[in-house]
């Protein structure tokens, strides 16, 4: 697969669940451009090179909301055919999930829940997640219940569910606003 996995661009009121993304240049899901009241839950994604899950207002400015990120399994970030793609933009951190800063007010990310998510450390991942910071950062979202593996497992879907059963991680709980 090539550019991004599924664009959700703008969308209401969508489900995105039970889907297997593998080898996606940048992106694996992408809710952006005013995309509200998706839900994306029980994903699979693998060997994006920036991110797993990307809520961005984009280049319209208009605020992602009310959308819910639950239940992936994400591995192997920053690998792939979009290794270093990003190297000359401005978002470059390979990380599982990214919440993005917004140029205006009404166009930050808000009211969105990223819960039950497990993301599993690879070496050119960085981050679990990124919330990029600035005045317009995202607002009144809620992390709650994900955890990071500390060592990639198998890249099927169900023996990465095996693997996470097996190490007894601990779910993390955090809320901002």
């Amino acid at each position: 697969m090539s550019g991004n996995g599924i664009d959700a661009g703008g969308t209401e009121t969508a489900l995105i669940e039970g889907n297997t993304l593998d080898n996606c240049q940048t992106t694996g899901i992408k809710l952006v451009n005013g995309s509200a009241f998706q839900a994306v839950r029980d994903n699979f994604v693998s060997r994006c090179g920036l991110t797993s899950t990307w809520l961005t207002p984009g280049s319209s400015d208009l605020s992602i909301h009310d959308c819910v990120v639950d239940n992936k399994t994400i591995t192997r970030i920053g690998e792939g055919i979009g290794m270093d793609y990003f190297g000359w933009f401005g978002n470059t951190t390979p990380a599982g999930i990214h919440l993005d800063r917004a140029s205006s007010f009404g166009g930050r990310c808000r009211d969105n829940i990223v819960t039950n998510n497990v993301v599993n450390d690879g070496p050119e991942m960085e981050e679990w997640l990124i919330i990029r910071g600035g005045r317009y950062r995202a607002i009144n979202t809620t992390l709650e219940n994900n955890s990071l593996a500390l060592e990639a497992p198998p890249e099927d879907r169900e023996a990465c569910a095996d693997s996470i059963l097996a190490q007894g991680m601990q779910p993390s709980s955090w809320s901002f606003d």
